[in-house]
């Protein structure tokens, strides 16, 4: 009885509170989520829980009350989220949103993909903004009307049909800390308010494994189903098809038709159709290399994609709107020379697992065979990146326009769930793909000014050297992290930010929560990068596992920020502790998590202050290089740059980018000489050129197959712009190229140059033998050892060729030069005797020129 009378009381109050002037309802077409997909996350694209968390924010907005409620016929002012299967032509991500300025709101679509999308969208237009994941980077506006006051009809579709992250390696719930997965809903929420989605829910990646579980006994009957590894047909889960062999191709393309019909039936049809099911085949290498194989095939890509076409065909006899995926990468990165059929979706793997050609050419490739195509990339993995936020916005938008003009479908990422280390860089991307824009700088304004009001321009310059530059990407170091120069400025800015006056406590807490990052960013270079510590390390080994010890402590204190991909970044820095110091840190098991968030504000200040007190002296000014600096010294451009392959047989293959700044259109000319390959089988080609222009409106790719060959390469340069000349070799073959730059600067934006893979610092009588820096403005050049194991090798010279002294300074691992007085340009040169052991520049701007020597 008692439960009854709280059931008719909770209606009556409900009831009463539709009648209230400030209470408005937010009708919603009910629907039954599938249990399979309540903790997925389209289990958030259910209409009760959209309501729910557009009446939350519109509460916030208005300070009134929104209530969520049951849409029934007959309703008339409000909120409506409606679902209406006569609008699902309009698309699987497309909503209608209608209001009459006064009373109602519409928001209606086939599918809650399409719900959610237009509600999300309206409120970004309302003035919500979901910077990055939790409450404390949500701006909500103050709103007095949520109707306009005018009426109004709009189509909300998002632009590129695929925009999903995922989180590799996975997040998983943490004993005594986060038992209920709380920060990855936390993510899934915050995804789910920056429109992450997919017109056709997703694109799965490797089905080959669990075919060949599914069927083991059926291929161990007839072995001839799979190809021969060694020379033997033998069963494993990463087994692959033998395609000349009929029984099989058709045994795999059934049996994934009838996957595909068993996850058609059990899903909703409030959610769109997903009209890809995965024909890839098992990870891993070992294709079919038999004479017959090769002898039928050209290449690993005409054999998958002729297993695939089977699929496609197949499963379009089941429903004429379905089709299979299939991932161009490895072995099949390159377009076959076979017909795709059109209801095959290619997912291309460009910026890893190949060696096809460089990113950009192979993307032209497939966006010129199908039309049906989406790019796989990744961004800041935890494996290799340590939660490190390195990254060039600006390029990285240049990429995404490229991406638009080629119609790519859209892109799937693997990434972090770290706050700075990928956060920042997901919500720019998201918001492009959603609705393409213009200018990453003005985005980027935005950002700083919702976030942090008076404090913008500091924490915009520290953005700006965490996402927009290339400085620390593409180093080939193991461990690449911020130097003591820059972390010291990262503290200044922090420091100019929160001593703004007037900020209001939402601010401080996002100064606060870089504050954080910073503090372990000091902390990763301490223990992987600072020759001062690994110096000790090597003494005292102990000292690295209490300082492993400490930077675990600390980033797992911050686990509720989200700044962290904890369950990652564990794994990663645990690795070098002891066994029984390692299961300390396992969080399925240990009872260590139980409280170790406490006292967060204070532990960051606390940390705050030491690294300050370390590292604020050895801050240093920017140098900054622009474009008309670039410009003003073309003339002084080298006539010709040696520049060579090593370490061919370690490396097997490799390409890099060389950037440089084209004055005005013109010719680049690039000679070059292949040596014998060194690989113990050799596959395809030795070498490849390719130029393309900063915002990959040029890109002309040069391949060259034969071995003992030379040749030169003319390139015409159509504008003024920074662009990249890929130099490479594979099949373990040494390479040697001369560059005849012309009216073109040739530039390493870096603080070292490489130390392997490529020789970019000839000994022979080229004019790269040596290299210019930009002269800082003090008194002397200070630079660093790279290793705690090298010395000095570095030799540095006046523009106009003066030896110039180097000595050891009072600090360890470092080395000052004078700066001559009174020069006429901003340069100064050096040469190296190792190559291995170059310097790490300190207290200039982090840039090798290659210019004549000596200047005039």
């Amino acid at each position: 009885m008692k439960k009854i009378q709280v059931c008719i009381l909770s209606i009556f109050l409900i009831h009463c509170s539709y009648g209230q002037p400030d209470t408005t309802a937010i009708y919603y077409s009910p629907v039954t989520m599938p249990a399979f997909l309540q903790n997925n996350y389209y289990g958030l694209f259910d209409t009760k829980l959209l309501a729910a968390d557009l009446a939350g924010l519109l509460t916030k907005a208005t300070g009134k009350s929104f209530v969520p409620a049951v849409y029934k016929p007959g309703s008339k002012d409000g909120i409506f989220l409606i679902l209406d299967s006569n609008k699902r032509s309009l698309g699987n991500e497309t909503g209608l949103f209608e209001t009459d300025g006064k009373k109602f709101i519409r928001i209606t679509s086939g599918y809650t993909t399409g719900i959610s999308y237009a509600m999300y969208s309206w409120l970004e237009q309302l003035g919500f903004h979901f910077y990055l994941p939790g409450e404390a980077w949500s701006v909500i506006p103050d709103l007095k009307t949520i109707y306009g006051n005018k009426k109004n009809k709009k189509i909300f579709k998002p632009f590129f049909r695929v925009r999903m992250f995922g989180a590799s390696g996975g997040i998983f719930a943490v004993k005594g800390l986060d038992e209920t997965s709380e920060n990855e809903k936390d993510w899934r929420q915050w995804y789910l308010r920056n429109r992450m989605g997919c017109d056709y829910l997703r694109i799965d990646g490797h089905i080959g494994e669990a075919f060949n579980i599914a069927n083991r006994k059926a291929i161990e009957n007839d072995t001839l189903m799979i190809a021969p590894v060694k020379g033997k047909r033998v069963y494993s889960e990463g087994s692959k098809l033998d395609p000349t062999y009929k029984k099989g191709v058709d045994m795999f393309s059934s049996w994934i038709v009838d996957q595909f019909k068993k996850e058609k039936a059990m899903m909703p049809a409030f959610l769109p159709f997903k009209k890809y099911y995965s024909a890839e085949p098992a990870d891993g290498l070992n294709y079919c290399h038999t004479a017959a194989c090769e002898k039928q095939f050209k290449s690993i890509s005409d054999q998958l994609f002729s297993i695939t076409n089977e699929a496609a065909r197949k499963i379009k006899m089941v429903d004429p709107l379905a089709g299979v995926s299939k991932m161009a990468y490895g072995e099949s990165a390159d377009t076959p020379g076979i017909r795709i059929e059109e209801n095959v979706h290619i997912v291309v793997v460009p910026n890893s697992f190949q060696t096809t050609s460089t990113a950009a050419d192979i993307l032209q490739r497939w966006a010129h065979k199908s039309n049906n195509v989406s790019l796989y990339d990744y961004l800041n993995i935890g494996v290799g990146f340590y939660d490190k936020p390195f990254f060039n916005m600006y390029q990285y938008h240049h990429n995404l326009a490229f991406l638009k003009s080629l119609k790519i479908a859209g892109i799937s990422f693997e990434t972090s769930l770290s706050k700075f280390a990928s956060g920042i860089q997901q919500y720019f991307i998201l918001k492009y793909l959603c609705s393409p824009y213009q200018s990453v700088e003005l985005v980027l304004d935005d950002f700083c000014k919702n976030n942090f009001r008076q404090a913008a321009s500091p924490v915009k310059k520290l953005l700006k050297e965490w996402y927009f530059s290339d400085v620390h990407m593409k180093t080939n170091y193991d461990y690449p992290s911020f130097y003591e120069d820059e972390l010291g400025r990262f503290i200044q800015y922090i420091m100019e930010a929160e001593n703004k006056t007037g900020l209001d406590e939402a601010v401080k807490k996002r100064i606060g929560e870089l504050k954080a990052y910073t503090v372990y960013l000091c902390k990763y270079y301490e223990l992987f990068c600072e020759l001062k510590s690994l110096q000790e390390f090597t003494v005292t080994p102990l000292l690295r596992n209490e300082k492993t010890e400490d930077i675990l402590t600390y980033t797992w204190k911050l686990y509720h920020t989200k700044i962290f991909h904890n369950t990652q970044l564990s794994d990663m820095l645990k690795r070098t502790l002891p066994k029984e110091q390692q299961e300390k840190w396992n969080y399925y098991s240990s009872d260590h998590f139980n409280g170790i968030s406490n006292d967060v504000s204070l532990t960051v200040k606390n940390e705050f202050e030491k690294m300050k007190a370390k590292f604020l002296p050895l801050a240093t000014p920017v140098y900054p290089v622009t474009d008309a600096f670039m410009a003003a010294n073309v003339k002084n451009s080298a006539d010709s740059i040696r520049i060579s392959s090593i370490d061919e047989t370690a490396l097997g293959s490799f390409n890099y980018p060389i950037t440089f700044f084209c004055s005005k259109p013109g010719k680049l000319t690039v000679s070059y000489r292949t040596d014998s390959s060194k690989a113990l089988k050799k596959t395809g080609h030795v070498a490849i050129i390719s130029v393309e222009s900063d915002d990959y409106k040029f890109i002309k790719t040069n391949v060259i197959y034969k071995e003992n060959r030379k040749g030169i390469i003319i390139y015409q340069l159509p504008s003024k712009g920074h662009y990249r000349l890929y130099l490479s070799q594979y099949n373990a073959t040494h390479v040697s190229y001369v560059i005849y730059p012309g009216a073109n600067l040739f530039y390493h934006n870096k603080k070292s140059i490489l130390m392997n893979a490529l020789l970019m610092q000839d000994q022979e009588n080229y004019p790269n033998k040596y290299l210019a820096i930009y002269a800082p403005t003090a008194d002397s050049l200070f630079f660093s050892n790279l290793y705690i194991g090298s010395g000095n090798t570095s030799r540095l010279y006046s523009a106009t060729g003066k030896p110039i002294k180097v000595n050891a300074t009072t600090q360890a691992f470092y080395n000052a030069a004078a700066v001559p007085k009174g020069q006429k340009n901003n340069f100064l040169f050096y040469e190296n005797s190792l190559y291995r052991w170059p310097p790490v520049l300190k207290n200039t701007a982090p840039y090798y020129f290659f210019l004549k020597y000596p200047l005039p």
